[in-house]
């Protein structure tokens, strides 16, 4: 998978938040970005996952331009974010947090016990992101950049048929 974003241009009214960002992110890569309070990266973000349109530029997902797509048909083709504060069900396990999501497509009845639903599922989650270890710990309990790898893990849970 490949995302593309090229000459990405976006303005609130007279303001110009992102001006000519280009950047490509191939299958497997890890990318940063960097840049002080107000540099347009949240709003690059919002960009490419449909929150705010562009101004000007493109964004392609696998060779497709998915720009012009609703956030929930973004989500659908794979494109999902998660937010600068991490959010995180802190009263719930690291496991617990993914199997609420990833049950959650098909409903939670209040007689539903969390730690018997979908927890093969919510471990491969977490495998990929290196939490497997830590599944049964608070995630209350994590360090700041742990909460941030859960977030992703849930992020990819929205992605789940």
């Amino acid at each position: 998978m490949t995302l593309e974003v090229q000459d990405l241009v976006k303005h609130f009214g007279g303001v110009q938040a992102v001006k000519g960002v280009s950047f490509s992110v191939a299958a497997g890569e890890w990318v940063a970005l960097i840049g002080p309070n107000g540099a347009g990266k949240s709003t690059t973000f919002a960009c490419i996952a449909g929150q705010h349109t562009l101004t000007g530029g493109q964004v392609h997902w696998n060779g497709q331009r998915v720009d012009g797509l609703a956030p929930a048909e973004r989500l659908h083709r794979g494109i999902a974010r998660t937010f600068q504060v991490a959010q995180t069900f802190e009263a719930l396990t690291v496991l617990q947090n993914l199997q609420l999501l990833v049950h959650c497509p098909r409903g939670l009845q209040a007689y539903n016990v969390l730690d018997e639903a979908n927890s093969a599922v919510a471990l491969r989650l977490l495998g990929q992101v290196g939490l497997d270890a830590v599944a049964h710990l608070d995630a209350r309990d994590l360090p700041y950049g742990a909460k941030k790898r859960l977030e992703l893990a849930m992020a990819l849970a929205g992605l789940l048929p």
